[in-house]
Order: structure tokens, then C-alpha cells, then sequence
């Protein structure tokens, strides 16, 4: 949602309709949550170690509590006292919704503002966690679009050298284990 290739202009959404300082989207890759996205309202700079100045601590009960979470001041809210990088990144205050496919949190988007205290609102909570649902359908249908690409190209490849029965039988493995094997024995007639 905040660059989510979703339609022309849907990108500034969330900094048209919030008042956001920064955003990021992170997506689920290989069983970890990838930075994708960030974006500041201004030109602040990064943190000095490359990383973006979210907090993991935020993204992290957003994905292990599978709800979105505001809070007005995250320096002084009990929920994230243990955390670092709240008061590493210096944020106040901050929304995180995650992004569903079904049961599964596939990525969060987290947006906060390091200057002010009580920016956002439960109406500010609900239009984030609406364009969270909204970035979820249109990232998994990007890559389900990704997927048929790519079984369309194996399958132009193998229709040269094997019947439709192999051909299925492979893709239906690869499905199931992620991969392909390299080579299976079986004795045919």
C-alpha cells in the first residue's frame, strides 16, 4: 500500500489520509519478516546501521498477537517498555496492522510519527488496518499472478520432452515440496 503495485496514486494513501512521518512495509519471505518498503514524509536519513527506523518491537506483537496495535506515546506505553528500538528510533507515536492471507500474517504495515504524541485515532487505526486488508489482497494476488507465469514457462519447457500425465505430476511435486527433485525412479511399462 505504501508502493504496493495496486493502482496508480494508491500509494500515497496512507500519507494523504494519515498523519504519517514514516512507513514500512515488511513482507513475509522464508519465514522472516523482510523490510520492502520505507518512506518518510521528510528527508530523514536511515539509521547509521542501513536498517529503517521501525520498531521491532511493534511488528513483533502485530505478527505474534495477529491484531493492529496503536499507541499515542510507545516510550511510555507499558506494552513496549522492553523495547529498544522504540527508544532507539525515538518513536511516539504508531500504527502497525498486519497484512492477512487467510489464518496467516504475511507482512505488517507500520507507520509512526517520532515528533508528536497522540497522532493517530481508532478512525486513523481502522483505515489503516481497511488499506492493510486491501495491500494483503492485491501483494498475494501479485504473486499468485508470479506463479502461474512461472508454471506456464516449466511447462513450456517440459511439454517438449514428456506426456501431460509427467508434466502434472511434476508441477504437483514441486507445489507439495517447494522444489524440484532432481530425478525419480520409477519402474513403468
Amino acid at each position: 500500500c505504501l508502493k504496493v503495485p495496486v493502482g496508480p496514486g494508491e500509494e500515497d494513501l496512507i500519507f494523504e489520509y494519515l498523519p504519517v512521518d514514516r512507513g514500512f512495509l515488511l513482507l513475509e519471505e522464508g519465514g522472516t519478516l523482510k523490510l520492502r518498503i520505507s518512506r518518510m514524509k521528510s528527508q530523514q536519513r536511515m539509521t547509521s546501521d542501513g536498517t529503517a527506523p521501525y520498531s521491532r518491537t511493534i511488528v513483533d506483537m502485530v505478527v505474534r498477537e495477529k491484531v493492529a496495535v496503536l499507541t499515542s506515546d510507545a516510550q511510555a506505553d507499558e506494552r513496549f517498555e522492553a523495547g529498544m528500538s522504540i527508544r532507539i528510533q525515538q518513536i511516539r507515536s504508531a500504527m502497525c496492522a498486519p497484512l492477512w492471507n487467510g489464518d496467516n500474517v504475511i507482512g505488517v504495515i507500520h507507520v509512526d510519527s517520532p515528533l508528536h504524541v497522540g497522532t493517530f485515532t481508532e478512525k486513523d487505526l481502522d483505515l489503516l488496518t481497511a488499506l492493510a486488508n486491501f495491500a494483503a489482497v492485491a501483494i498475494e494476488r501479485a504473486r499468485l499472478h508470479e506463479r502461474v507465469l512461472e508454471e506456464k514457462r516449466i511447462r513450456g519447457r517440459l511439454e517438449r520432452y514428456h506426456s501431460p500425465q509427467v508434466i502434472e505430476e511434476i508441477i504437483a511435486d514441486a507445489d507439495a515440496t517447494g522444489s524440484f527433485k532432481a530425478a525419480i525412479t520409477r519402474n513403468v511399462t
